[in-house]
């Protein structure tokens, strides 16, 4: 008996500490975030409202309604200002994913060349994105994170290459 006390107590002493150990998968995704900040972007956790809900999925077991958030990783990337950026209009634009389609939200950049580039560009990128967003200068990408690098390297790709197009 004495010797089942001291397992007991030796297991709630354990099971603390071995919870608290990150899995793979999280290990997977620190390694993918510190990959996304060493190339100069900032990576947040966040919510957004849920572009495509389905009805059923929002709403309680007794019939209430939930809110529309998904929690998703928000990969930012600054564009530099230009010198006369007071001047110039401000760059606000938002393209979702809805169903399997991509669609803008109020009007797509100006450039028409900007706006094919990036709806064309999106069809290749990993499926758990669900918004990209330029506002205030800070384009982001707002995704599930797929814990592979090759998922990665195509936001980060796209982010760069969507900065080195202008916008004006």
């Amino acid at each position: 008996m004495t010797y089942f006390f001291i397992a007991l107590v030796v297991a709630l002493i354990v099971a603390p500490i071995v919870s608290i150990i990150p899995s793979k998968h999280q290990r997977a995704l620190s390694q993918i975030r510190q990959m996304a900040r060493a190339a100069g972007l900032r990576v947040d956790l966040v919510k957004v409202e849920d572009p495509d809900p389905d009805p059923d999925r929002y709403i309680s077991g007794t019939g209430r309604p939930l809110a529309r958030e998904l929690s998703v990783a928000a990969w930012r990337l600054p564009r530099p200002r230009p010198r006369d950026w007071r001047s110039m209009p401000l760059v606000d634009w938002e393209i979702v994913r809805v169903g399997g389609e991509w669609r803008w939200i109020g009007d797509p950049p100006t450039p028409d060349g900007f706006a094919s580039y990036v709806a064309e560009e999106l069809i290749t990128m990993p499926s758990g994105i669900v918004k990209v967003e330029e506002k205030s200068y800070q384009l982001t990408v707002y995704w599930h994170e797929h814990a592979d690098q090759i998922s990665a390297d195509l936001v980060i790709r796209f982010l760069k290459s969507c900065l080195e197009r202008p916008t004006h």
